[in-house]
């Protein structure tokens, strides 16, 4: 059953899991332990934590990885912390309309 991605772009949140923008264009493997998936998203900007905006084709990958947890049956939820300029706003419905293709 594909379920719709619900997205929330607020400035605070207690993290079971903090990813960095490195992550998405790495090798490392990752693999979700429980039956919910947090993915924490800071902005893609190296030097300045929490800014920048995610190119499409990182939010293209982080796409994939939620599509395929959901087809494992896990809940999964999306947070952008990258507040300035409104980026992540935009980067997160970004990401759900990916998702929801």
């Amino acid at each position: 059953m594909k379920r719709k991605l619900r997205t929330v772009a607020t400035p605070a949140a207690i993290s079971a899991v903090q990813l960095s923008a490195v992550w998405c264009r790495s090798s490392t493997f990752l693999r979700a332990t429980t039956d919910v998936v947090y993915v924490r998203l800071h902005g893609p900007d190296s030097h300045h934590l929490y800014a920048g905006s995610y190119p499409d084709q990182d939010l293209r990958w982080w796409a994939d990885r939620i599509q395929e947890w959901d087809a494992a049956g896990q809940d999964v939820f999306g947070y952008f912390n990258n507040d300035g300029d409104a980026n992540a706003v935009r980067n997160a419905r970004t990401l759900r309309a990916l998702v929801n293709q």
